[in-house]
């Protein structure tokens, strides 16, 4: 129990000690944008999404489709809307090369912010202008509320889910502390402010998201989450989850910026001690009560998941059947990270893949 205290004492010290004063916000008042999509070979899903961006944003002439190759048929699709087709050119096969790439190309243009899709992502009435609102205010990167639009078993539930709650639980503990939002990678904002000055998206890394989260927090940009939603396709297998989940961790592993920063380095430490507990509170009731330990922290994540259903306020629709297939499954679904962990430490050169994705 001693421990159990000290270790959230020092860590609530040193995330107050280490927080920064958040620059006063700027109001923005031109909002010239373009929307990117990384779309290597996303024939069975760019359609939906083309069709969702069209109905909010007529002139499709802001809009990029990035490829790799013109006989990719994603090619004809993003023509058929009447989009520009960015094709690749360099050698750097991952979602932030691509990106950079593309900014490269187009800073000329002098966009204001630009708008980051990932090809699978369908917008909701109203996206642009909601989230345009969060820019004119002052903030220079808004993250919007990703929705699973394939909620049809435990996995794909449970992986929605996630994303809600390091939407609301870990970001929103970040602000309390004036620390910046981690980015997610796709249903976001990026003013062009940030482009111009970094001459691009250099990001490189399988998890190019988390490096650029780190950037934000040690350059103290204004960040913003914004409840504004649109739809993500979620993997509905085990293996494919456990797989997505393995280059998440490898991505990290793998970040130059890993340790460069000691905000960064506090949450690294924030995460080692809850696992340390949770080990010190399980290993407690295995010695003295055998199996409670096991059925004790079921039971403590199952009453964080119904937390973490309060916090979601119905964003995600579910049924009260599905509500219930996440509540006891979630443990188990946290559970096979182990498995992740162990693949990505097996796996020390892993590449970016392309998620497929059935439309």
């Amino acid at each position: 129990m001693i421990y159990l205290l000290g270790s959230f004492l020092i860590l609530n010290i040193l995330l107050y000690l280490t927080r920064h004063r958040s620059p006063k916000l700027i109001k923005n008042k031109s909002c010239k944008y373009a929307i990117l999509i990384p779309a290597k070979d996303e024939s069975l899903v760019i359609e939906k999404t083309l069709l969702s961006i069209q109905k909010e944003n007529k002139d499709m002439s802001n809009t990029y489709v990035i490829i790799e190759d013109k006989k990719d048929p994603t090619y004809k699709i993003a023509k058929k809307y009447k989009a520009n087709v960015y094709v690749r050119k360099t050698n750097i096969k991952t979602k932030g090369g691509a990106l950079d790439e593309c900014l490269k190309s187009i800073i000329s243009k002098n966009y204001d912010l630009y708008f980051i899709l990932d090809a699978d992502n369908i917008i909701t009435k109203d996206y642009f202008k909601k989230m345009l609102k969060h820019y004119k205010d002052g903030y220079d990167v808004v993250m919007s509320y990703r929705i699973p639009t394939n909620p049809v078993n435990w996995v794909s539930i449970d992986t929605g889910m996630l994303f809600s709650s390091h939407f609301n639980l870990l970001n929103g503990y970040r602000k309390i502390f004036n620390l910046e939002p981690i980015s997610y990678g796709s249903g976001q904002i990026i003013s062009a402010k940030i482009i111009r000055k970094l001459n691009g998206f250099p990001f490189y890394s399988i998890t190019e998201d988390y490096e650029f989260s780190i950037y934000l927090e040690e350059n103290h940009i204004r960040c913003i989450n914004s409840y504004t939603p649109y739809f993500d396709e979620q993997p509905t297998s085990i293996k494919k989850s456990i797989n997505q989940r393995t280059r998440w961790i490898r991505g990290v592993m793998n970040n130059k910026y890993h340790t460069r920063t000691l905000n960064k380095t506090i949450w690294d430490l924030a995460v080692l001690n809850l696992v340390l507990i949770l080990i010190y509170l399980i290993s407690s009731f295995f010695i003295y009560y055998k199996y409670l330990g096991i059925i004790f922290t079921y039971l403590l994540i199952v009453l964080i998941s119904i937390f973490i259903l309060i916090l979601d306020n119905n964003r995600i629709k579910l049924s009260f059947k599905k509500k219930l297939l996440f509540i006891f499954t979630n443990p188990i679904f946290l559970f096979t990270y182990i498995f992740s962990y162990i693949k990505a430490l097996k796996n020390k050169n892993l590449e970016w893949h392309k998620t497929k994705h059935k439309g």
